[in-house]
C-alpha cells in the first residue's frame, strides 16, 4: 500500500480531534495522519524560539484575536512562494490539526488502496 508524503500513521478513534474524519471514513477510503509540517508544498511551518507574533485566531464583530503564545503559523493569502502573509496559530487553533512531538498532524482521507489523497 502506498502511502500519502508527509505519512506518520493511520488514525484511531483514539485520535480525538481526528474522530469526526475517522467517522466519516466510508467502505473503500481510510483516514491517515500526516505531519503538515513535513507534506511538501504544504503553507504550514513551526515556530522555534521566542516570537513577537501572538495567535491571529479572530472571533466576534470587533474581529477580536485569541492573543495566546503561537506554535505553528501558516502562509495565507498568495502563499509561500508568492509572498504571502504569515500568520501565527496557537495549539487550541490549527483548524482540525494537533501539534505532537514536533509534529503537525492532519487527519485525511484516502482510497484504502491508492495513495491518492481526497481530502
Amino acid at each position: 500500500m502506498t502511502r500519502p508524503e508527509g505519512f506518520v500513521r493511520d488514525a484511531t478513534a483514539d485520535d480525538g480531534f481526528a474522530v469526526r474524519r475517522v467517522d466519516m471514513a466510508t467502505a473503500g477510503y481510510r483516514v491517515v495522519l500526516v505531519d503538515d509540517f513535513a507534506r511538501p508544498g504544504s503553507e504550514w511551518a513551526p515556530i522555534s524560539g521566542p516570537t513577537s507574533m501572538r495567535c491571529r485566531y479572530t472571533v466576534g464583530p470587533g474581529h477580536l484575536t485569541c492573543k495566546r503564545e503561537p506554535v505553528a503559523m501558516v502562509c495565507r493569502g498568495r502563499g509561500r512562494r508568492y509572498g504571502g502573509t504569515w500568520w501565527a496559530y496557537c495549539e487550541r487553533h490549527l483548524y482540525g490539526r494537533k501539534l505532537e512531538n514536533g509534529k503537525l498532524l492532519n487527519p485525511i482521507l484516502i482510497a484504502s488502496d491508492a495513495a491518492e489523497v481526497v481530502s
